[in-house]
């Protein structure tokens, strides 16, 4: 009798053992997912609040900050002085890095690089300046023409690519990433080498010094 009542007593304490430990592997188990789930659900933020920072990164590179030329005036030693205008086009403040510029002439099929050299007289490249509605920046660039076996799509005129690299955030010292406008202008631009009979044609009223085409964000200023 007392030993039934032995291994009775030691089956059931096998049982109590057993039923504790399949309680903490259940509890382990129910941390596991809900730590898991705590993850999941964080990540799914932090991923829904980095797509929402690109896609104002990308307002504020593609749609706020409007580029053009305001002027155009030819100087000695075939170089062209050329004033970019930079504007905000949105409610919320732009932090703007200047851009760098560069210049390409078509020659034949292909594109040829022009000399270019920032001027004083506006914001200088690598500067970041504040943006807010509506106030506009600028910045002067000199741009070498040399080649004169260039394409004429417009007799007289050369057809100038400019290429313009700026990056924008909305805070003055980015602690994430930065939204980044690349932009082509494309201009038909005179050539004041040659005579006014050589420029254009005979029935041409006016002989403009430039000729806007595509890639403008901004109705260019008259050159005067």
């Amino acid at each position: 009798m007392e030993d039934n009542l032995l291994s009775a007593s030691r089956r059931a304490a096998r049982v109590r053992a057993w039923g504790r430990a399949i309680l903490a592997i259940a509890l382990t188990a129910g941390a596991l997912a809900a730590v898991d789930l705590t993850i999941g659900w964080y990540q799914e933020r932090l991923l829904a609040a980095r797509k929402a920072y690109k896609a104002r990164l990308d307002r504020m590179a593609f749609y706020g900050l409007r580029t053009g030329i305001d002027a155009i005036t030819y100087e000695p030693e075939t170089r062209y002085r050329i004033q970019f205008r930079l504007q905000n086009a949105l409610d919320e403040p732009i932090y703007v890095m200047m851009p760098s510029v560069e210049g390409a002439i078509q020659v034949r099929a292909g594109w040829s690089q022009v000399p270019t050299e920032e001027r004083k007289g506006g914001a200088l490249e690598g500067t970041v300046v504040k943006l807010i509605k509506e106030q506009e920046q600028t910045s002067v660039w000199l741009v070498t023409i040399e080649e004169r076996d260039y394409m004429q799509l417009f007799r007289g005129y050369v057809h100038l690519r400019l290429t313009l690299d700026a990056y924008v955030s909305p805070e003055e010292t980015p602690t994430e990433e930065v939204g980044e406008r690349h932009e082509e202008l494309f201009l038909h631009l005179r050539d004041r080498r040659l005579a006014d009979d050589a420029v254009l044609d005979a029935r041409s009223a006016t002989r403009p010094d430039y000729i806007p085409t595509r890639g403008w964000t901004l109705i260019p200023k008259p050159v005067r």
